[in-house]
Protein backbone atom coordinates (compact mmCIF):
# COMPACT_ATOMS: atom_id res chain seq x y z
CA UNK A 1 0.00 0.00 0.00
CA UNK A 2 1.13 3.52 -0.36
CA UNK A 3 1.56 6.52 2.06
CA UNK A 4 1.47 9.58 2.61
CA UNK A 5 1.81 12.87 4.19
CA UNK A 6 -0.88 13.31 6.80
CA UNK A 7 -2.80 16.84 7.55
CA UNK A 8 -3.04 18.58 10.16
CA UNK A 9 -1.28 20.82 12.97
CA UNK A 10 -0.17 20.16 16.43
CA UNK A 11 2.28 17.75 17.22
CA UNK A 12 5.96 18.84 19.03
CA UNK A 13 9.44 19.23 17.90
CA UNK A 14 11.92 16.74 16.26
CA UNK A 15 13.17 14.18 18.57
CA UNK A 16 16.68 12.33 17.93
CA UNK A 17 15.20 9.40 19.54
CA UNK A 18 14.02 6.54 17.25
CA UNK A 19 10.63 5.90 19.34
CA UNK A 20 8.87 2.52 19.95
CA UNK A 21 9.37 1.29 16.69
CA UNK A 22 13.07 2.05 15.88
CA UNK A 23 14.49 2.57 12.61
CA UNK A 24 10.92 2.96 9.79
CA UNK A 25 11.18 -0.51 8.44
CA UNK A 26 11.91 -0.56 4.55
CA UNK A 27 9.25 -3.05 2.56
CA UNK A 28 11.11 -5.83 1.29
CA UNK A 29 13.24 -6.77 4.50
CA UNK A 30 11.62 -5.62 7.66
CA UNK A 31 7.95 -5.40 7.30
CA UNK A 32 6.24 -8.23 6.35
CA UNK A 33 2.07 -7.21 5.75
CA UNK A 34 -0.09 -10.16 7.16
CA UNK A 35 -1.18 -12.72 4.19
CA UNK A 36 -4.57 -12.94 3.22
CA UNK A 37 -6.24 -15.68 5.15
CA UNK A 38 -8.95 -17.76 3.06
CA UNK A 39 -11.70 -19.97 4.31
CA UNK A 40 -13.82 -22.77 2.24
CA UNK A 41 -16.63 -20.64 2.31
CA UNK A 42 -18.79 -18.74 4.31
CA UNK A 43 -20.30 -20.80 7.07
CA UNK A 44 -22.81 -18.22 8.60
CA UNK A 45 -25.88 -19.85 10.57
CA UNK A 46 -28.67 -17.63 10.88
CA UNK A 47 -30.38 -19.52 13.75
CA UNK A 48 -32.45 -17.09 14.80
CA UNK A 49 -33.55 -16.01 10.95
CA UNK A 50 -34.45 -19.92 10.97
CA UNK A 51 -36.18 -19.91 14.29
CA UNK A 52 -38.50 -17.20 14.22
CA UNK A 53 -39.27 -18.64 10.29
CA UNK A 54 -40.16 -22.10 11.40
CA UNK A 55 -42.35 -20.38 14.30
CA UNK A 56 -44.14 -18.12 11.63
CA UNK A 57 -44.97 -20.88 9.21
CA UNK A 58 -46.70 -23.54 12.22
CA UNK A 59 -48.23 -20.46 13.20
CA UNK A 60 -49.77 -19.72 9.43
CA UNK A 61 -50.63 -23.43 8.97
CA UNK A 62 -52.54 -23.00 11.96
CA UNK A 63 -53.95 -19.99 10.71
CA UNK A 64 -55.34 -21.96 7.82
CA UNK A 65 -56.82 -24.56 9.77
CA UNK A 66 -58.32 -22.55 12.43
CA UNK A 67 -62.15 -22.39 11.79
CA UNK A 68 -62.77 -19.23 13.50
CA UNK A 69 -61.53 -16.42 11.35
CA UNK A 70 -62.08 -14.09 14.07
CA UNK A 71 -58.69 -11.58 14.04
CA UNK A 72 -57.96 -11.75 17.56
CA UNK A 73 -58.05 -15.71 17.77
CA UNK A 74 -55.07 -17.82 18.98
CA UNK A 75 -53.64 -18.65 15.67
CA UNK A 76 -54.02 -15.14 14.06
CA UNK A 77 -52.33 -13.61 16.89
CA UNK A 78 -49.17 -15.58 16.67
CA UNK A 79 -48.75 -15.54 12.83
CA UNK A 80 -48.82 -11.62 13.00
CA UNK A 81 -46.60 -11.39 16.06
CA UNK A 82 -43.89 -13.57 14.53
CA UNK A 83 -44.28 -12.98 11.07
CA UNK A 84 -43.50 -9.26 11.94
CA UNK A 85 -40.73 -10.86 13.91
CA UNK A 86 -39.20 -12.19 10.99
CA UNK A 87 -39.77 -8.55 8.95
CA UNK A 88 -37.80 -7.10 11.54
CA UNK A 89 -35.05 -9.50 12.13
CA UNK A 90 -34.51 -9.73 8.46
CA UNK A 91 -34.37 -5.58 7.33
CA UNK A 92 -33.34 -3.89 10.35
CA UNK A 93 -31.80 -6.11 13.55
CA UNK A 94 -27.88 -6.36 13.93
CA UNK A 95 -26.67 -10.13 13.74
CA UNK A 96 -23.02 -10.90 14.48
CA UNK A 97 -21.58 -7.10 13.79
CA UNK A 98 -23.76 -6.86 10.66
CA UNK A 99 -27.45 -6.75 9.42
CA UNK A 100 -28.57 -9.91 8.03
CA UNK A 101 -28.86 -7.99 4.65
CA UNK A 102 -25.36 -7.49 4.88
CA UNK A 103 -24.34 -9.70 1.81
CA UNK A 104 -26.55 -7.24 -0.50
CA UNK A 105 -25.68 -4.30 1.64
CA UNK A 106 -22.26 -5.09 0.58
CA UNK A 107 -21.48 -5.93 -2.16
CA UNK A 108 -19.09 -4.76 -3.82
CA UNK A 109 -19.30 -5.27 -7.97
CA UNK A 110 -16.27 -4.82 -9.46
CA UNK A 111 -15.17 -5.01 -13.76
CA UNK A 112 -12.24 -7.46 -13.33
CA UNK A 113 -11.06 -10.16 -11.01
CA UNK A 114 -7.90 -8.08 -10.84
CA UNK A 115 -9.17 -5.38 -9.49
CA UNK A 116 -7.88 -3.75 -6.14
CA UNK A 117 -10.74 -2.68 -4.07
CA UNK A 118 -9.00 -1.70 -0.83
CA UNK A 119 -6.40 0.88 -2.49
CA UNK A 120 -8.65 3.56 -1.67
CA UNK A 121 -8.99 2.39 1.98
CA UNK A 122 -4.91 2.02 2.52
CA UNK A 123 -4.58 5.81 0.88
CA UNK A 124 -7.65 7.13 3.61
CA UNK A 125 -5.73 8.79 6.42
CA UNK A 126 -7.12 7.78 9.86
CA UNK A 127 -9.06 9.95 12.47
CA UNK A 128 -9.08 9.67 15.90
CA UNK A 129 -11.92 11.97 17.22
CA UNK A 130 -12.17 12.98 20.84
CA UNK A 131 -15.67 13.12 22.10
CA UNK A 132 -17.17 14.92 25.59
CA UNK A 133 -20.25 14.92 26.87
CA UNK A 134 -21.54 17.73 30.02
CA UNK A 135 -24.49 17.12 31.83
CA UNK A 136 -26.00 17.43 35.44
CA UNK A 137 -28.81 15.51 36.99
CA UNK A 138 -31.85 17.61 38.14
CA UNK A 139 -34.74 16.23 40.32
CA UNK A 140 -38.49 16.83 38.98
CA UNK A 141 -41.61 15.98 40.16
CA UNK A 142 -44.33 14.24 38.20
CA UNK A 143 -47.98 13.18 39.36
CA UNK A 144 -48.83 10.01 39.03
CA UNK A 145 -52.72 8.99 39.25
CA UNK A 146 -54.08 5.45 39.60
CA UNK A 147 -57.40 4.18 39.70
CA UNK A 148 -58.87 1.44 41.93
CA UNK A 149 -62.01 -0.81 41.57
CA UNK A 150 -63.46 -2.22 44.64
CA UNK A 151 -65.65 -5.55 45.20
CA UNK A 152 -68.93 -3.47 44.60
CA UNK A 153 -67.29 -1.85 40.88
CA UNK A 154 -66.61 1.78 42.66
CA UNK A 155 -63.84 3.38 41.40
CA UNK A 156 -61.52 5.68 43.07
CA UNK A 157 -59.19 7.79 41.89
CA UNK A 158 -55.61 8.66 43.32
CA UNK A 159 -52.81 11.09 42.95
CA UNK A 160 -49.63 11.16 44.63
CA UNK A 161 -46.72 13.15 44.05
CA UNK A 162 -42.50 11.56 43.34
CA UNK A 163 -39.66 13.02 42.83
CA UNK A 164 -37.28 11.91 39.70
CA UNK A 165 -33.83 12.30 38.72
CA UNK A 166 -33.36 13.48 34.89
CA UNK A 167 -29.96 13.40 33.07
CA UNK A 168 -29.48 17.28 31.15
CA UNK A 169 -27.27 17.38 28.71
CA UNK A 170 -25.60 21.03 28.34
CA UNK A 171 -22.89 20.16 26.12
CA UNK A 172 -21.32 18.25 23.39
CA UNK A 173 -18.24 18.18 21.66
CA UNK A 174 -16.24 16.90 19.23
CA UNK A 175 -12.62 17.27 18.33
CA UNK A 176 -10.16 15.31 16.02
CA UNK A 177 -6.49 14.97 17.09
CA UNK A 178 -3.79 16.72 14.53
CA UNK A 179 -0.99 14.67 13.32
CA UNK A 180 1.29 15.12 10.79
CA UNK A 181 2.47 11.76 9.06
CA UNK A 182 0.97 9.05 7.63
CA UNK A 183 2.00 5.45 6.46
CA UNK A 184 -0.06 2.48 5.42
CA UNK A 185 1.91 -0.82 5.90
CA UNK A 186 -1.05 -3.27 4.26
CA UNK A 187 -0.50 -6.05 2.32
CA UNK A 188 -2.35 -5.72 -1.28
CA UNK A 189 -6.42 -6.63 -0.60
CA UNK A 190 -8.12 -9.93 -1.85
CA UNK A 191 -8.78 -10.41 -5.39
CA UNK A 192 -11.25 -11.96 -7.13
CA UNK A 193 -8.29 -13.69 -9.32
CA UNK A 194 -7.48 -15.60 -5.64
CA UNK A 195 -10.68 -17.55 -6.59
CA UNK A 196 -9.60 -21.46 -7.07
CA UNK A 197 -13.33 -23.37 -7.29
CA UNK A 198 -15.64 -20.92 -9.49
CA UNK A 199 -17.26 -19.27 -6.08
CA UNK A 200 -19.97 -16.55 -6.87
CA UNK A 201 -17.45 -14.09 -4.70
CA UNK A 202 -15.64 -13.55 -1.79
CA UNK A 203 -16.83 -12.20 1.58
CA UNK A 204 -13.96 -10.34 3.24
CA UNK A 205 -13.66 -9.84 6.60
CA UNK A 206 -11.23 -6.29 7.40
CA UNK A 207 -9.50 -6.37 10.70
CA UNK A 208 -7.41 -2.71 11.20
CA UNK A 209 -4.37 -1.78 13.38
CA UNK A 210 -3.73 1.90 13.87
CA UNK A 211 0.03 2.43 15.27
CA UNK A 212 1.27 5.42 17.51
CA UNK A 213 4.97 5.81 15.32
CA UNK A 214 6.72 6.68 18.45
CA UNK A 215 7.18 8.18 22.05
CA UNK A 216 6.51 11.43 21.02
CA UNK A 217 3.44 10.88 19.24
CA UNK A 218 1.98 9.12 22.23
CA UNK A 219 3.14 11.91 24.55
CA UNK A 220 1.44 14.24 21.88
CA UNK A 221 -1.86 12.74 21.64
CA UNK A 222 -2.12 12.35 25.14
CA UNK A 223 -1.71 16.07 25.38
CA UNK A 224 -4.19 16.43 22.98
CA UNK A 225 -6.87 14.61 25.32
CA UNK A 226 -5.91 16.19 28.51
CA UNK A 227 -6.20 19.80 26.66
CA UNK A 228 -9.33 18.90 25.86
CA UNK A 229 -10.62 17.54 28.69
CA UNK A 230 -9.46 20.53 30.66
CA UNK A 231 -11.47 22.78 28.07
CA UNK A 232 -14.32 21.46 29.59
CA UNK A 233 -14.09 20.66 32.57
CA UNK A 234 -15.78 23.63 34.48
CA UNK A 235 -18.86 22.77 31.42
CA UNK A 236 -20.86 21.10 34.11
CA UNK A 237 -21.45 19.09 36.39
CA UNK A 238 -20.57 15.65 34.65
CA UNK A 239 -18.13 15.13 32.01
CA UNK A 240 -18.10 12.09 30.04
CA UNK A 241 -15.10 11.77 27.76
CA UNK A 242 -14.38 9.05 25.18
CA UNK A 243 -12.05 8.38 21.95
CA UNK A 244 -12.46 6.80 18.72
CA UNK A 245 -10.68 6.13 15.69
CA UNK A 246 -12.23 6.07 12.08
CA UNK A 247 -11.18 5.30 8.70
CA UNK A 248 -12.87 7.01 6.61
CA UNK A 249 -14.48 4.28 3.36
CA UNK A 250 -13.35 1.56 5.89
CA UNK A 251 -15.89 -1.76 5.74
CA UNK A 252 -15.45 -4.13 8.12
CA UNK A 253 -16.97 -6.53 5.75
CA UNK A 254 -17.32 -6.19 1.74
CA UNK A 255 -18.38 -8.70 -0.70
CA UNK A 256 -16.20 -8.87 -4.09
CA UNK A 257 -18.30 -9.78 -6.86
CA UNK A 258 -17.53 -10.26 -10.50
CA UNK A 259 -20.57 -7.65 -12.14
CA UNK A 260 -20.56 -9.77 -15.50
CA UNK A 261 -20.82 -13.17 -13.16
CA UNK A 262 -23.44 -11.67 -11.19
CA UNK A 263 -26.78 -14.01 -11.05
CA UNK A 264 -30.35 -12.71 -11.79
CA UNK A 265 -31.51 -13.93 -8.13
CA UNK A 266 -29.15 -11.91 -6.16
CA UNK A 267 -31.06 -8.37 -5.98
CA UNK A 268 -33.34 -6.66 -3.41
CA UNK A 269 -36.43 -7.79 -5.09
CA UNK A 270 -35.47 -11.46 -4.95
CA UNK A 271 -34.53 -11.37 -1.30
CA UNK A 272 -37.86 -9.01 -0.48
CA UNK A 273 -39.41 -11.71 -2.46
CA UNK A 274 -38.27 -14.77 -0.53
CA UNK A 275 -38.12 -12.95 3.10
CA UNK A 276 -42.07 -12.37 2.83
CA UNK A 277 -42.27 -16.11 1.98
CA UNK A 278 -40.90 -16.95 4.77
CA UNK A 279 -37.82 -18.63 3.04
CA UNK A 280 -35.24 -15.93 4.01
CA UNK A 281 -32.86 -18.73 5.81
CA UNK A 282 -31.74 -20.69 2.55
CA UNK A 283 -31.72 -18.03 0.16
CA UNK A 284 -29.04 -16.81 2.55
CA UNK A 285 -27.39 -19.89 2.98
CA UNK A 286 -27.83 -20.65 -1.17
CA UNK A 287 -25.24 -17.39 -1.13
CA UNK A 288 -23.23 -18.09 1.83
CA UNK A 289 -21.95 -21.05 0.20
CA UNK A 290 -21.19 -19.69 -2.84
CA UNK A 291 -18.94 -17.41 -1.31
CA UNK A 292 -14.98 -17.71 -0.51
CA UNK A 293 -14.00 -16.06 3.23
CA UNK A 294 -10.89 -14.32 3.34
CA UNK A 295 -9.85 -12.15 6.36
CA UNK A 296 -7.58 -9.12 5.09
CA UNK A 297 -5.41 -6.67 7.45
CA UNK A 298 -5.59 -2.64 7.62
CA UNK A 299 -2.28 -1.19 8.94
CA UNK A 300 -1.77 2.13 9.08
CA UNK A 301 0.82 4.03 11.14
CA UNK A 302 0.61 8.15 12.14
CA UNK A 303 3.34 10.10 13.59
CA UNK A 304 3.28 14.19 14.82
CA UNK A 305 6.38 14.43 12.76
CA UNK A 306 6.79 16.07 9.74
CA UNK A 307 8.00 13.70 6.69
CA UNK A 308 8.26 10.93 9.54
CA UNK A 309 8.32 8.44 7.22
CA UNK A 310 11.05 9.14 4.73
CA UNK A 311 10.98 5.43 3.17
CA UNK A 312 7.35 5.76 2.41
CA UNK A 313 7.25 5.77 -1.65
CA UNK A 314 9.13 2.04 -0.85
CA UNK A 315 5.51 1.09 -0.22
CA UNK A 316 3.91 1.89 -2.97
CA UNK A 317 3.31 -0.46 -5.76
Amino acid sequence: GGGGGGGGGGGGGDDDGDGEFGLVPTADSVWDPAEISFNENWRKRDYGSLALSAVAAVCFVGLLTELDLDADAPWHVAFYVTYGLVLVEAFFVPICTHMPLGFLCGIKFIDTDNQDVFEEVRESKPVFYMNIECYHYETRVRHVTSTTTDQDGNTRTTTRSETYEEKVIRHRDRRPKHYQSFLDLSGPGPLLAHRKNGELGIMVLVDREVQLADDETKRDFAEQAASFKAEHRFCDSHCDFSEQVVTPKLKQQVILINRNARPWWLSWPAYVLVTLLLLGYPYRQMIHKQLLSARWRLVQRVSVRPNAFPLEDAYAD
